[in-house]
């Protein structure tokens, strides 16, 4: 027989005992629970299909003495027909402390009485139960799989293990319950509406139609950055195996506008049933002219050398655009071999009482690394939605799901593990692990310009990659565009002021990510031998509000890093910019003036009527009047506007 596990999070309802605090999150990991109920994992290809991310149990508020709960997933006809003609078999329950008069049930939408057995749970432990009598699968029907039971007695308490991944979940399936305290139910709640833990349910499905080969195309990522004219691009995408088998390989074709499809394998695939995997090609080809836009359709063909059973969902499109590359070797990255710079991806929210230490402990390791230290401000979690005004961003979240965060503020040293298994460190540490990342050698170099054409709130970014070394596995470059001096509110500990961010009323938020110009996780770089140069170029449309939070263009700063794959960031670095407010197209001044970098100060040359300084965010460093002909300014990189017979230049300088 093959088999096929749906591992079902089940939702109790948190009756009594509830209170509002500044809490810790309860961080989702594979592994033992603590109250010894082991994780489900995800099964072979042996014992058939597996949706499984049970984890670390929480501890929910207890119920009333004999309180009754119910609760149910409902797994919808289009996903439960799938598997028309195969059985229910075994359920396997997760179960806290004392609980009784048990029951499990499972019905169809059709079927109001359904199937129901008693049961006795073992608590903290996984319980298998065997159904009396196999409940049929059928087409056309919402699937219900559920369990009732009352309460212990006054003041127990459940241990369950919690599920919050989507893989876990059938699609359009959802968590439902209801509890009484009086033999009346009350009415369903989905788990979204409530506080509730969780616990998990696998339901064992038998049967000799389970499909061997099916997958669903979830995401296509195709390059944000245009391709260089005669290049070939990296196509990469997101599937789910909603198959009983392990995929392993996969023949995906690609088209590009009207030219015909063009099918690689894929192979050395692992993903189990359940499972959510990743497949890209390298060596996409198309002879694309330079300006031009084309459509892009990527298919799923075959799992395994196998046509997919059910090819619904097997295909995605998108678009490319070409480019003609300015140049064949570096324009201003370094060449030379240097160390990792460190980019501190915070986590933070402006009802976070302690979030202000964290802008400051990571404000300080900037000052004292300049151009070596960088950070990004991410607004997320409990502390930062469903507030006003909203900082998040459609980012935050699957950046925080992967770092493994107890807590706010917390923040990855260039996303490394140090301990613990996890990314996310307390703001106590951040100090004691950058020394160790920029001591690191860094195989790849990072720089990056930008301008903005004031009129048209037109971004436009270069950036340049020079690998001194060998990268073994491929790169993700990401460009992040950040604003500075945002005003809003923002909550404090006592003691845990932040004097200098505090301005008439108001805080001021640096540093704050407001869009990702190479999407969630970035442009695929294939791996790269020493002395390969890459430069791409990036086109961003700047609205005036995001979230209804304004986009001011003299605050804004670009930040582009490099990772591998989604985690471990090799070295980032800050752009330099042109974000001066009436310069549309910038010119460098006449040969009559001169300006340039000396140790710690701007020198200038020539007559001239008046000059601003900026640093590389954007922000006024010196108002210059008159003829004056050396400014000091600290060591760091500058630009400079200076104005000539009523006409207005730039340059960059960089002081030592």
């Amino acid at each position: 027989m093959k088999k096929f596990y749906l591992i079902l999070a089940m939702v109790l309802l948190c009756a009594a005992g509830i209170f509002a605090q500044e809490r810790f999150l309860t961080k989702v990991f594979r592994g033992a629970a603590a109250a010894n109920i082991p994780a489900i994992t995800a099964a072979t290809s042996d014992e058939g299909l597996v949706f499984s991310y049970c984890g670390e149990p929480v501890s929910i508020a207890g119920f009333a003495a004999n309180y009754e709960v119910e609760a149910e997933m409902v797994i919808p006809s289009a996903v439960a027909g799938k598997y028309a003609g195969a059985s229910i078999t075994k359920l396997r329950v997760a179960f806290g402390q004392v609980a009784t008069n048990t029951n499990v049930y499972i019905r169809s939408s059709s079927a109001d009485a359904g199937y129901t057995q008693p049961v006795t749970f073992k608590p903290n432990q996984w319980n298998e139960i065997v159904l009396t009598t196999p409940y049929p699968i059928v087409q056309g029907e919402d699937l219900h799989i559920g369990y009732h039971y009352k309460g212990g007695g006054a003041g127990a308490f459940y241990s369950m293990t919690v599920d919050v991944d989507a893989a876990a979940l059938p699609d359009g399936g959802q968590f439902r319950a209801r509890a009484s305290s009086s033999g009346t139910y009350s009415q369903w709640y989905a788990s979204s509406e409530q506080g509730w833990g969780n616990i998990c349910i696998a339901a064992v499905l038998e049967g000799d139609n389970l499909p061997q080969a099916d997958v669903d195309f979830q995401t296509l990522t195709l390059p944000h950055s245009p391709i260089g004219t005669g290049k070939s691009f990296v196509i990469n995408g997101a599937f789910e195996n909603v198959a009983a088998k392990t995929v392993t390989s996969l023949d995906v074709s690609y088209q590009v506008g009207q030219e015909p499809a063009v099918i690689q394998t894929v192979s050395g695939l692992s993903v189990a049933p359940g499972e959510t995997g990743e497949f890209s090609i390298y060596n996409a080809n198309f002879a694309g002219s330079a300006t031009e836009e084309y459509p892009v359709t990527v298919t799923i063909e075959k799992i395994n050398g196998l046509a997919d059973e059910d090819p619904v969902n097997n295909t995605l499109s998108g678009t490319i655009k070409y480019w003609d590359e300015p140049t064949t070797s570096p324009a201003f990255v370094s060449t030379s071999a240097a160390n990792k710079n460190v980019l501190i991806e915070e986590y933070t929210g402006i009802a976070c009482q302690f979030c202000p230490d964290g802008h400051k402990r990571v404000n300080q390791l900037i000052d004292q690394n300049p151009g070596r230290v960088f950070a990004i401000n991410i607004h997320q979690g409990q502390y930062a939605e469903d507030r006003t005004p909203n900082y998040t961003t459609e980012w935050g979240d699957a950046l925080a799901n992967q770092t493994g965060l107890g807590g706010y503020p917390s923040g990855t040293v260039n996303r490394h593990i140090f301990e613990g298994g996890v990314t996310a460190l307390d703001r106590t540490r951040w100090a004691v692990q950058v020394p160790k990342i920029l001591a690191q050698p860094s195989y790849v170099n990072v720089a990056a310009e930008a301008t903005i054409n004031h009129a048209a709130r037109k971004l436009t970014v270069i950036v340049e990659l020079y690998y001194t070394g060998n990268s073994a596995v491929s790169n993700n470059l990401n460009v992040a565009l950040l604003q500075d001096s945002i005003m809003g509110p923002q909550s404090f500990a006592t003691g845990l002021t932040y004097p200098e961010m505090q301005h008439d009323g108001a805080y001021q938020h640096n540093h704050m990510l407001r869009h990702l110009l190479t999407g969630q996780w970035g442009d695929i770089i294939p791996p790269a031998q020493a002395g390969t140069y890459v430069v791409k170029r990036y086109e961003y449309d700047i609205p005036e509000r995001i979230k209804n939070i304004p986009v001011n263009l003299y605050k804004l700063n670009i930040l582009a890093f490099v990772a591998e794959g989604r985690q471990e960031i090799i070295t980032g670095n800050s752009s330099v910019q042109n974000f001066v407010s009436g310069v549309e197209n910038i010119k460098y001044a006449p040969v009559n003036i001169k300006i340039f970098g000396i140790e710690n100060a701007v020198k200038f040359e020539g007559e001239y009527s008046n000059a601003t300084i900026y640093d590389v965010s954007g922000r006024t460093v010196r108002n210059v009047t008159g003829n004056t002909q050396t400014v000091d300014v600290p060591a760091g990189i500058y630009l400079v506007k200076i104005s000539i017979d009523a006409k207005d230049y730039m340059q960059k300088v960089v002081v030592r």
